[in-house]
């Protein structure tokens, strides 16, 4: 199905994430990179950009601000259930890999 096409994506992209991914530093240039992703990328786009982020040394923190700054974004220029959705959605999966402590899962 196509709602889930990007999820299986991610199953193979993160077996290409480097073994030490969880030390990265925070980067305030590749928030702002990945931030231009989310706005004008597809799923594919984005997913590779998290990938190639960790793998230049990113801290996961990073990525997840982007994320966050991604979804208020969408909410301030459409206000509404959907854009909300993003919000909410973004807090969740955060709140889930924060408290998940199998490693495959949380590159997932």
């Amino acid at each position: 199905m196509p709602a889930d096409r990007p999820g299986r994506r991610n199953l193979e992209s993160r077996e290409k994430i480097r073994a030490d991914w969880l030390d990265g530093k925070a980067d305030a240039e590749a928030l702002t990179e990945m931030l231009q992703v989310i706005r004008q990328g597809s799923a594919v786009d984005t997913s590779q950009k998290v990938t190639d982020l960790l793998n230049r040394g990113v801290a996961p923190q990073s990525i997840w601000d982007a994320l966050f700054n991604g979804a208020g974004e969408l909410l301030m220029r459409e206000p509404g259930i959907r854009s909300l959705h993003a919000v909410t959605c973004t807090n969740a999966l955060h709140f889930a890999w924060q408290h998940c402590s199998n490693d495959a899962t949380r590159r997932y």
